[in-house]
């Protein structure tokens, strides 16, 4: 039995609208924007009327890139499947890279990885093959360690595409908060709330719990 999490968005009657989905960290939130970055997981364009599926699978990824000036969410990194609360290093072996898992357990499933190859990288958190977050210019010797908040993020914007890093906090008016904890299927819906004003509102329905 799948434990991915299924969620419907839908536009009701909001416009054209593109609807941002992300996640964001727990931990070093004195780095946030800095050096540390959510990103954007998924950008839905949906008209009045339009809705998308999400599936949010439960299988985490850890990612590494090469640093280059701009983040590029599209250049190849080295990805492996990870459980929650695993360490690992970065090695390169020749021509080749390397990820492998660091033995021991960490606390309060913290995640993370430690750079061992001469040259800056970017480590993140990733899942489906798109980083949820990243920790940018990571040096030899240096480590990132990561933890989720257990909670995914909706907002309306302009201007940022899937694998963008979102580099300033998204206004508290244009965000819905969705607590994942135990989750296993929800709709939510975007729509106008005062057709004077123009305000929107975000409604979430049909939740259903994974136990």
């Amino acid at each position: 039995m799948s434990n991915d999490i299924s969620i419907r968005v839908s536009n009701k009657d909001a416009g054209k609208q593109y609807i941002l989905v992300f996640q964001k960290p727990d931990t070093n939130l004195n780095e946030m924007y800095d050096t540390l970055f959510p990103v954007a997981w998924k950008v839905l364009p949906l008209n009045s009327g339009g809705e998308q599926s999400v599936t949010y699978p439960v299988q985490l990824e850890i990612m590494v890139k090469e640093s280059s000036a701009s983040y590029d969410a599209r250049a190849r990194g080295t990805v492996q499947d990870t459980p929650v609360g695993q360490m690992w290093r970065f090695t390169n072996d020749g021509d080749f890279n390397v990820l492998e898992k660091v033995s021991g357990s960490t606390v309060d499933g913290l995640m993370g990885c430690r750079n061992e190859a001469p040259q800056l990288i970017d480590i993140g958190l990733a899942k489906s093959g798109t980083p949820l977050v990243v920790k940018r210019r990571i040096a030899q010797g240096d480590q990132a360690n990561f933890k989720l908040t257990p909670k995914l993020y909706f907002a309306y914007v302009t201007d940022i595409q899937a694998g963008e890093l979102i580099k300033s906090d998204v206004s508290a008016s244009k965000l819905f908060e969705l607590d994942l904890t135990n989750l296993k299927s929800v709709d939510i819906e975007l729509s106008i709330a005062d057709q004077n004003t123009g305000k929107k509102q975000w409604t979430a329905r049909n939740r259903k719990s994974a136990s």
